[in-house]
């Protein structure tokens, strides 16, 4: 009974070994708190929180690297009363002290006061798939799931037609480091065609995987492509104000942010063009590791690449 029974019913599968041993399990997460079962009280919705802490509507962008959402996505924090719109999922956009670890409902109350506007409380945020699958594997629940239990949730799907050009970004800024105009250049980029490739079936897969997912739980969505909204973003800001009921700004906002596009993704979509007719497009799914960013070597290899969330 109490909390072992809990675990056997509730817990995810990787958790279940933890009720065999008393020792703290080494983790890029802390569990610190499953004695009393608070950690896994995010596995289901808490009737004390819903549609109450932190508001009552959430803006969620589901989207893909390099497909503009930094640009919108600071557009729409210029905006008072749209919640404050980054990419929460991600440990590495917390940059917390490695003093304390959090654990899953703590770390939750975390991203939603962190991602809410404090006047209106409603909450914003920006989803990559590989950030949502990461958290769930380290907490054993959906968070956007969690998210549509406690409150009335709008998804702004966003996607670029061209998906090459997006690919050839995507690695530039990988190898730059670069994710913004605003952040500097860490190192020169090299052209690597298998890297583009698993690249765009990268970006093929994520936006694949939002159209299941938006089928088997459907919630009120809008559809949005980058090309279109570059010349005029004001309908994804029509859309914003009218779900969440506190007006736009009569002109779209400025941002610091600046198209990152220049002659070099030209020239890398050419020789890419070139390289195509007589390629393995099956060599995309199989990286050299030597070429591989450590997070990447370490999903390949089967290690965890998961960074822990700290408090």
């Amino acid at each position: 009974p109490g909390f072992r029974s809990r675990l056997a019913t509730c817990g995810p599968p990787h958790l279940k070994q933890v009720k065999r041993s008393a020792a703290l399990p080494e983790s890029p997460f802390s569990m610190r708190d499953k004695a009393d079962g608070r950690a896994l009280a995010a596995c289901r919705p808490r009737p004390d929180l819903q549609r109450t802490a932190h508001g009552t509507k959430a803006l969620v962008i589901l989207t893909e690297a390099r497909s503009g959402s930094n640009w919108l996505a600071a557009m729409m924090n210029r905006n008072s009363g749209w919640g404050h719109c980054d990419e929460w999922l991600n440990p590495a956009v917390h940059k917390l002290p490695r003093r304390q670890r959090l654990t899953a409902e703590p770390l939750w109350q975390h991203i939603l006061a962190k991602g809410s506007s404090p006047r209106t409380g409603v909450f914003a945020i920006k989803v990559f798939t590989h950030h949502l699958m990461r958290f769930h594997q380290a907490y054993g629940f959906d968070p956007l799931q969690r998210l549509a239990s406690e409150r009335e949730v709008m998804l702004l799907r966003l996607e670029r037609r061209d998906r090459l050009a997006q690919a050839v970004s995507l690695e530039i800024a990988r190898q730059s480091r670069a994710w913004k105009s605003t952040s500097g250049v860490q190192a020169e980029p090299v052209y690597d065609f298998r890297r583009i490739l698993r690249a765009y079936l990268k970006i093929a897969g994520s936006y694949a995987f939002w159209d299941s997912y938006c089928s088997l739980r459907p919630l009120p969505q809008q559809m949005f492509h980058y090309e279109d909204l570059l010349p005029d973003p004001r309908p994804w800001l029509k859309a914003c104000a009218c779900f969440t009921g506190h007006a736009a700004r009569k002109t779209p906002p400025e941002t610091r942010l600046a198209v990152q596009r220049d002659a070099r993704n030209a020239d890398w979509t050419a020789r890419f063009r070139q390289d195509l007719a007589g390629a393995d497009l099956l060599a995309g799914l199989y990286p050299s590791p030597r070429s591989l960013p450590r997070s990447a070597l370490d999903l390949v290899t089967g290690r965890k690449a998961v960074r822990q969330f700290d408090l």
